[in-house]
């Protein structure tokens, strides 16, 4: 939807907040998709209006989806040869994780790597972030080599993990939205992972203490551009900030893993994310919206981080 800049209160993340002295960033939204509330909310961060222009606001960005043609499904894959490129990402282990979940979840699925039209393919998060667009522009026309780069980045450590221990667990904070906590009979793998045990040996014992553990995984997952082909539909399940981008330089046709599925837990729909009755309706949102001013918004928000509180808590009941 169309924004001046008279209306807007400050584009610049940098702009001094000095009752918050976290710089702030910016995002575009999937506006005409939100419902009323969240709408409202995203808008008013930027935009300083009345609550009547902004419940017009939305209904013109609705009226402009419903004017379009009903949605229509399209193959947007191209397959691939078993280049050196495709075997490279297919040795490494966080490929093998992501096969593994998806066996996990549904046994009849599979996954690949394919090129994929980025243009055919539907959203079902809400937004990306623009502000730091420039950091992932390429300054000329990218070769293969540097597209498979992007599209499957190396799975680093990252250094934006803090751990603190208290007496009866652990507080994790992670900047990194790709660092998860999981316990550890989640982690996908064929067979299922057991429990350990661990043999604490103390120097004056002769033999040692068997310790059953309950662990947690601190894991980064593997940020690869995958897509989700499920029932008619391509939807893009991780990679969406590279996606946008990649769509803002022309650059259609990339990489990705393409997951064939009927399960709709793979896709990954989840609270904070687009309904999946938007998704499959009949006029679901492609990632190419994010740069269609009718449908969407800006939105000025603070950094997000994920907090993971492991915490033992004793129970004792009768028999």
């Amino acid at each position: 939807m169309e924004t001046t800049s008279s209306e807007i209160k400050s584009l610049d993340p940098s702009t001094p907040d000095y009752s918050n002295v976290v710089s702030q960033e910016i995002y575009k939204l999937l506006f005409g998709w939100l419902d009323p509330e969240w709408a409202m909310q995203v808008r008013s961060s930027l935009i300083t209006d009345t609550p009547e222009n902004h419940a017009k606001a939305l209904t013109d960005a609705q009226a402009h989806l419903t004017n379009r043609p009903v949605f229509t499904p399209h193959n947007p894959v191209t397959e691939l040869s078993e280049n050196e490129l495709v075997q490279a990402i297919k040795a490494r282990p966080e490929f093998s994780y992501v096969q593994a979940e998806v066996q996990s979840q549904d046994p009849t699925g599979s996954c690949r790597i394919a090129m994929i039209n980025l243009n055919d393919v539907l959203a079902f998060q809400p937004s990306v972030r623009i502000d730091d667009l420039q950091a992932r522009i390429f300054q000329s026309p990218p070769s293969e080599e540097q597209l498979f780069t992007l599209c499957f980045p190396p799975n680093e450590p990252s250094d934006t993990v803090s751990i603190d221990v208290h007496d009866r667990g652990y507080t994790v904070t992670a900047l990194d939205p790709n660092v998860r906590v999981v316990p550890w009979n989640q982690i996908p793998h064929d067979p299922p992972l057991a429990l350990p045990l661990y043999k604490l040996q103390y120097p004056e014992a002769s033999s040692p203490l068997p310790v059953q553990i309950f662990p947690f995984a601190l894991l980064r997952m593997p940020n690869y551009l995958q897509v989700v082909h499920y029932e008619d539909r391509y939807i893009l399940r991780n990679g969406y900030n590279r996606a946008v981008a990649l769509l803002h330089q022309n650059i259609q046709n990339v990489p990705c893993v393409l997951i064939e599925t009927q399960e709709e837990d793979l896709v990954g729909f989840k609270p904070g994310m687009l309904d999946p009755e938007i998704v499959l309706g009949d006029y679901p949102p492609r990632l190419s919206d994010f740069w269609q001013d009718a449908v969407t918004c800006l939105w000025q928000t603070n950094p997000r981080r994920r907090i993971y509180h492991i915490t033992l808590e004793e129970i004792r009941v009768w028999r």
